[in-house]
């Protein structure tokens, strides 16, 4: 997983299809690079076919630390249909400032 610069000056993670425990390491590293860049940080879950709690909580942990909103440091973006539904079937979606 690797950041890159958007041209409004954020940064950008996209998430790969399968994210399980192996991964959750290599994701707080990413996501707290981005954070800690301070040009806000949009992640494209649009590739995602397989997440599991150990990433859903990293991801969790980011957004709650960075705030949200419009201008917001931290966004999820292009959630696929296996996103939404974990997310869902977790009872996060609330966590995560989406309305049922």
């Amino acid at each position: 997983m690797e950041l890159a610069q958007t041209d409004n000056g954020r940064h950008l993670l996209v998430l790969p299809p399968i994210l399980d425990l192996t991964g959750a390491q290599e994701l707080k590293r990413v996501l707290l690079q981005g954070l800690e860049a301070e040009r806000g940080l949009d992640v494209d879950c649009a590739r995602v076919r397989k997440i599991t709690s150990p990433c859903l909580q990293v991801l969790l942990a980011a957004f709650k630390s960075a705030g949200t909103g419009n201008d917001a440091e931290f966004r999820l973006k292009n959630p696929s249909a296996e996103f939404d539904a974990t997310v869902e079937t977790l009872g996060l979606k609330s966590a995560f400032g989406v309305e049922s």
